[in-house]
Order: C-alpha cells, then structure tokens, then sequence
C-alpha cells in the first residue's frame, strides 16, 4: 500500500522540483547579464521582458544593483518588471519606500553568497500578489578579483503552486498540501490557513501530539508516512511528506483513512459476497448430488424394507452409469431373481411333497387295513388278543396276523421286513396277500 502511495505522489514530487529547478537554470543563465553589464544601462527593461517573454512560469524578474553611495547619498537602482493582463510592466524598485536592500530575497544571497529560495511572501512594492522568489548573487571579474555586482530574481507566484497541487486528486477527498522550510502553510484547499500560521503552533493550538509530530518532521526533511487522526484534515488520514530537494519545502499528501481502505474494502465485500455464493453453489450442488446419489438408495430400501411376496413382485429400477449404486441395484436384482427362483422351486418341492404324503396316508390306510382287527377269539373267559402297530415312518415293513388253524390252534405271526418306508412296505403288503 505505501508503494502504491509512492506511485501516486512521485509524479507531483518530480513536477514540482522540475518547475523548481526549470526557473533556477534560468535565473542562473540570466545572471551572467548583471556581471558583464553597467548597472545604468539603458536595455535592462528589454532584457527583463526578453525573459518574461520567454519563459511563461516567471510572473516577475528584477535586477537588483548594489547600492551606490556617492556623497553621502545613497543611489538604488532595481529594475523590475512582471506580467499583467496588459501586457509586462516595469517600475524601478530603488525608493525608500520599498527599500530593497532590506528584503531577504535581496539580503540573504548578499551576505551568505549563495543561490536562495525565498520564504513566501506578498511582495507589495513589486506584483502585490503572494510569490516566491529565487535569487542569484551575481560578481564581476576582473583578473583575480571578483566584486559583487548586485542580485538577480525571479518571481513564481504561489497562485500557479496552488493550481498544480490543487488539481491533484487522491481518491474522493484526499488532497495536496506544501509546507515552506520555516513551517508556514503555502498550499492549502482551506485558503484561511495560507500565510497565516505556522504548522508548528496549529499543531499545539489543535492539541494534536500526532500532527505535531508530522509538522516536526516535514520541517526536519524526512520522508515517510504518519497516521494523523485529524490534524487539519477532515478526518482521521495517512500522510505521506516528502521534501522537495530545491528549496527544502516539504509537500505532503492526505490520503483519507476511509478512502485509502474502501478499495480493499470494496474487495474484501465482493470477496465475502462471491465465497457465500460459492457456499451456497456449493451446498446446492452437495444436495443435487446427494439427492442423485440416495434418491436410487431410498428407493432400494423402499423395495427392501416391504415383506417377500411385495418385493419380489416389484420391479427394481435399472440405474446406467458405473457407480456403487448400479452395482447396489444389479445385486438386489439378482437377489430378487434369486428369490424369485428359489420360492418357485420351494412351491414345487412343496407340492410334490404334499402329493406324496397325500399317497402315503393313502398307503398307510391300506396297509393298516390289512392288518388284522383286535377281536374277541371265542373263549372269552379265558383270552383276549389286542394288537396295536406303529411304523417308524407313514408305512413300514413290520406286520403281524392270527387267526385259528382249527378249533384248537391259534397262530401268530409277526414279521418285520428289512428297511423302512415305502419300499418295506410294499414287500409287507406282497407277503400279506
């Protein structure tokens, strides 16, 4: 996320410090002119509007000579020119009402010999308007000796700083700020706050320890971020500072926290959205599956679950494909066909067996009829025959007979054929008769 930010800075950093140091190379070039000319020459006003002219950032130019004392008088000579709806206009900055000398833009170059941006400032001798200016010392060389000659500006005003850093957008409501190396406030969406106090004392007036922190360090050249929870900003914002390397101006930019996150948000949301529908595809895909899988399975155990005579007469259904459930449904198929064959040799086996007893009894009848009947022989007061026959099975070989050979002999026979059941029994039936 702090890359991105970068990203999003990095172009307005690399404009302002190019328009910076556009104007510096052209204050520098346009400095050579005060070494090599006489302060009193006529063409300084073409020369200022040749690079009025020229270079449409610079809003005002002066050629500020070194004061000339003569007689105890002291002579000032600052041609100056600046643009207007009119046209270019010049004045002569050299009165003591405006008394130049007296301007760090003028004094600060001169005494330190160095190239300097100025803290911004209404210029109202000059263009009346908020401006910074850029100044060169500027020597003349003779031999080995070189003598200051006087300072060379260039006016960019703040109004063309305020549309560059105002036209950049971050998100919905994040916004572009410049701070001046002495804390005062040069750009601002809230005008109220521009030049009229230091970064520093609306920190402590604010009672924000965070946004005092943030301004301490904007003013020390860091770079980095800081989370503000409200500061000058609307509400509580991440804040990238970078300091711009031609003036030690420190620029930062609001990125409101709410704003930053929506994306992220809005990301995170659609993703929550997609995984419930997902879940939701999902399950219903779970239930359509299952209800392909268990659907054949509780009509299987709807089959399985009715009592033989229902279920070998229903039909199971065929189930296509390869899964364990066609396997299931050919297994009860062939249960079925299986059942169905062995109730049908059962009811065959059963029939016969019931034909053949029926036979049986039938045989058993006849041959207990030929059998003799327990009877009174004659002398009842002195014998009884009873007789009494139970087979091992339905029919048997056993029997037995009496009966009197003449009026003195009784005979009693009693046999038992070797085997049982029917075949026996035949053979007893034979003998018998």
């Amino acid at each position: 996320m702090k890359e991105n930010t970068r990203n999003l800075t990095s172009s307005a950093i690399n404009k302002s410090e190019g328009f910076f140091l556009g104007i510096e190379k052209i204050a520098i070039n346009s400095a050579l002119f005060i070494s090599k000319d006489d302060c009193f020459t006529d063409n300084t006003e073409a020369v200022l509007a040749d690079v009025l002219n020229s270079n449409s950032e610079i809003f005002g130019s002066c050629i500020a000579y070194k004061p000339l004392i003569a007689n105890a008088d002291t002579f000032l000579n600052a041609p100056y020119g600046w643009k207007t709806d009119s046209g270019i206009q010049f004045k002569n900055l050299g009165d003591k009402d405006y008394n130049y000398p007296l301007w760090d833009w003028y004094t600060i170059p001169t005494n330190e010999a160095r190239n300097v941006w100025s803290e911004p400032y209404y210029d109202l001798g000059g263009g009346d308007v908020l401006m910074t200016t850029f100044s060169v010392p500027s020597y003349s060389t003779l031999g080995d000796t070189s003598s200051f000659v006087g300072v060379l500006t260039t006016d960019v005003t703040l109004k063309w700083l305020n549309e560059m850093l105002s036209g950049l957008k971050f998100f919905e409501s994040g916004f572009a700020f410049l701070i001046s190396n002495q804390g005062n406030i040069i750009s601002h969406p809230d005008t109220s706050l521009v030049m009229k106090k230091e970064v520093i004392q609306l920190a402590k007036e604010l009672g924000d320890v965070q946004f005092e922190k943030l301004a301490q360090k904007m003013l020390d050249g860091q770079e980095g971020f800081e989370l503000v929870d409200k500061g000058f900003f609307n509400e509580r914002s991440l804040v990238y500072y970078s300091p711009l390397q031609n003036n030690s101006w420190s620029l930062g930019f609001v990125f409101p926290e709410s704003e930053l996150y929506e994306d992220l948000s809005l990301l995170n949301n659609r993703l929550i959205i997609i995984l419930i529908l997902g879940i939701l595809l999902l399950f219903i895909l779970i239930i359509f599956l299952s209800g392909r899988i268990t659907k054949p399975i509780r009509k299987l155990a709807l089959i399985m679950g009715k009592d033989t005579e229902t279920f070998i007469s229903t039909q199971i259904p065929d189930i296509g494909g390869s899964s364990e459930i066609e396997t299931l449904s050919k297994s009860f198929q062939l249960l079925q066909h299986e059942l169905k064959k062995y109730i049908s040799n059962l009811q065959e086996i059963t029939t016969t067996k019931e034909r053949i007893e029926s036979e049986i009894i039938i045989a058993r009848k006849l041959q207990l009829s030929m059998l003799p009947k327990a009877q009174l022989l004659g002398f009842s007061d002195k014998i009884n025959i009873a007789s009494y026959i139970k087979p091992a099975r339905e029919v048997g070989g056993d029997f037995y007979d009496y009966f009197f050979l003449d009026d003195k002999h009784l005979l009693i026979t009693i046999g038992d054929v070797s085997g049982k059941g029917v075949g026996a029994a035949l053979f007893m039936s034979s003998t018998i008769t």
